[in-house]
């Protein structure tokens, strides 16, 4: 009987230690993953034409939070680093502060953080918008075009060119 209770105890700690093993190396292998897509987009041409630019700004009388949200997410890919990009509205301070205006008397439940975002908008602040990026990004569970940074200057008038000035853009 001990020694049964025995054998029992080894092939549980052996499958304890084999299960942990078995994370381990499948955390070590996303996130090399995740290094070598950050090296690829950071590659790739961030001023191309996407599709789905909006030319004007529609909010509702009575918009949702997510609606809002996936307005700031669009008017951020302009601005940020990222694989797949889908959806473009210009940042321009007359968007900014549409929404803003929506946001302020709402009862969205993220209210108070999207008020944050605008207000850092509001004064030029773009710094972040890689992280405002993501946030709305995880917001609409976003899986893929996660942002890696933020473009540069000249790649952002390029983008501005390509897909608000230029009539080769897909409209939605």
């Amino acid at each position: 009987m001990n020694k049964k209770l025995l054998a029992i105890i080894v092939i549980t700690i052996s499958m304890i230690i084999l299960v942990g093993l078995a994370s381990l190396l499948i955390v070590q292998k996303s996130s090399t993953k995740e290094k070598e897509t950050k090296e690829e987009v950071l590659k790739e041409d961030q001023t191309k034409v996407i599709g789905g630019v909006e030319h004007k700004i529609e909010v509702k009388k009575n918009p949702t939070q997510d609606e809002i949200v996936s307005i700031m997410h669009k008017m951020t890919h302009q601005k940020v680093i990222a694989r797949d990009k889908w959806g473009a509205i210009e940042m321009t301070p007359e968007n900014i502060d549409k929404v803003y205006e929506v946001i302020k008397p709402s009862k969205f439940k993220d209210k108070e953080d999207l008020l944050l975002i605008t207000e850092k908008w509001k004064q030029g602040d773009f710094s972040e918008v890689d992280k405002d990026h993501n946030f709305f990004w995880k917001l609409q569970n976003g899986n893929i075009g996660k942002a890696f940074g933020v473009v540069s200057e000249e790649e952002e008038k390029q983008f501005i060119e390509n897909n608000f000035r230029n009539n080769k853009s897909v409209e939605k």
